[in-house]
């Protein structure tokens, strides 16, 4: 289950905007907006493009349950 809290705190500590992970990710920022906001759930691939533009694991990126 993708954890969006765990994306926000990913962006705060290497201190990346919406924008910035945005293009760096090749997300729409709208639909990037969407998921900051809970109002939308990712693709895998859409986790996965996050997941490379911030350096980490797309398991970083979800929680279990």
């Amino acid at each position: 289950m993708f954890d969006v809290i765990a994306l926000k705190s990913i962006m705060a500590s290497k201190g990346v905007s919406i924008r910035q992970l945005s293009e760096k990710a090749g997300v729409n920022y709208v639909a990037l907006t969407r998921i900051l906001n809970a109002g939308t759930v990712p693709t895998i691939p859409t986790i996965g493009k996050l997941a490379a533009a911030l350096g980490v694991s797309p398991k970083a990126l979800l929680k279990e349950g």
